[in-house]
């Protein structure tokens, strides 16, 4: 028979490598966060172990909305926390060109997140076990909280801007709509909105804003210049130690410059327009417009 709840706690100390980098230099200007990640911004998180039983450990996620003085708990399995890695790892998209740190984040994912083994239950070193996984999974998720919650990383990646901080803020948040939800009638209606609104609805609004201003949204250069790194040179990085969960991802060697060499772009069926060095390795990748996702025809 389960015994009594009790919280398992103590101190942690993160390494500089699980911690986002603040030293690279960027080309995109800070831009506002959206809504739904501005909320993230304003919360703070801590993790508790919760031992239900024996065998039973439970991660409870307290978040504290200081503004207005309100704070819930979430508690969840370690598989949970498994899914949601996963989940993220997926969303980052092997191989994606952007000026954000998703190389760090997608190795930090894969590296520091804590093992699925070491079962509970079995002396003193259980304690210790769900410990080090209660002190691992709380520094994960604030260094998330703080990355999606960098203005330079949503202007540089449409998808830390889109479905990685979707994913975040549902996992931390959750649904706000939902009258049951503390913050629901304490956040604006706006926000309110926002943080429930869909994927594609945001992914739609990002590729609007780009086109209004008339720049790339896979480089986040004018569509009138050269796109970021094209007189550059480009360097790949793999990370992961699994070879065949390994992704490859494409930084500036140093600082991008323009040239008065002509530009030249490439116009998709769907209206969507790019440079032509940006889409070009997308399209080798998936014949889909990487804006509204439709099937490029490749037959004339």
């Amino acid at each position: 028979m389960a015994g009594p709840s009790r919280h398992l706690s103590s101190g942690f100390s993160s390494s500089s490598a699980s911690t986002p980098p603040t030293h690279r230099k960027r080309h995109v200007a800070a831009t506002p966060l959206p809504p739904r990640t501005a909320i993230l911004e304003q919360l703070s998180l801590t993790v508790a172990a919760v031992r239900l039983s024996k065998r039973d450990v439970r991660y409870e996620l307290q978040i504290t909305h200081a503004a207005s003085h309100t704070s819930w708990r979430r508690t969840r399995s370690f598989d949970d926390y498994k899914a949601f890695q996963t989940q993220l790892l997926a969303a980052l998209r092997h191989g994606h060109f952007c000026q954000a740190e998703c190389p760090w984040l997608f190795t930090f994912l894969k590296s520091y997140f804590p093992s699925a083994g070491s079962p509970f239950g079995f002396g003193a070193s259980s304690d210790c076990a769900a410990e080090k996984r209660r002190a691992a999974l709380e520094h994960l998720l604030v260094a998330l909280q703080k990355f999606v919650a960098n203005r330079q990383n949503v202007a540089a990646c449409s998808i830390v801007a889109g479905r990685v901080s979707e994913l975040v803020a549902a996992f931390i948040v959750g649904d706000v709509s939902d009258k049951s939800h503390p913050l629901n009638g304490v956040v604006t209606c706006s926000l309110r909105d926002s943080v429930c609104s869909s994927p594609s609805d945001e992914g739609d609004e990002l590729v609007e804003e780009a086109e209004d201003v008339g720049v790339c949204i896979l480089c986040s250069a004018s569509l009138k210049a050269e796109a970021f790194g094209s007189t550059e040179t480009w360097s790949s990085r793999s990370f992961g130690s699994d070879s065949s969960e390994s992704a490859s991802f494409f930084v500036l060697s140093s600082s991008s410059k323009r040239s008065h060499l002509p530009n030249y772009l490439t116009t998709l069926a769907c209206g969507h327009q790019f440079h032509d060095e940006c889409v070009v390795p997308q399209l080798n990748e998936e014949l889909n417009c990487p804006a509204c996702h439709a099937a490029v025809d490749t037959t004339f």
